[in-house]
């Protein structure tokens, strides 16, 4: 059951993760469209210069909260993958335990039958 309460918690994280990768896509998608190109005065130039920096630098900077988040992203879909896959190795030991119980159990039976045969003679 611990290995399963780890697999769901690796998987929220994992949607949550992929959830901000793509609002951060759709903010930067959304500051790319909003750029302002209706200047006059120079001092508006000006500004809208120092604008257009100040989006650069967010690009960049949203770029590599992007490149971060896929970084995590990949890190937590690997220990997913990892746990899923011990999982699946205890799940064949519990069959293999589970059959091993059986065949013992039908071995005591018989053992128990033989016995009371014995006494009986």
């Amino acid at each position: 059951q611990g290995i399963r309460k780890q697999q769901i918690e690796v998987g929220k994280e994992l949607d949550e993760t992929n959830s901000k990768l793509i609002k951060t896509k759709q903010e930067l998608d959304e500051k790319s469209n909003t750029q302002n190109t209706n200047v006059s005065t120079p001092k508006e130039k000006k500004d809208a210069e120092i604008d257009k920096v100040n989006e650069n630098v967010n690009e960049k900077s949203n770029a590599g909260i992007i490149e971060a988040a896929s970084v995590v992203v990949g890190s937590l879909k690997s220990k997913l993958n990892t746990t899923q896959k011990e999982l699946e190795g205890i799940q064949r030991l519990l069959e293999e335990e589970r059959e091993a119980h059986k065949k013992t159990r039908q071995e005591l039976i018989k053992i128990k039958s033989a016995t009371e045969e014995n006494k009986k003679s």
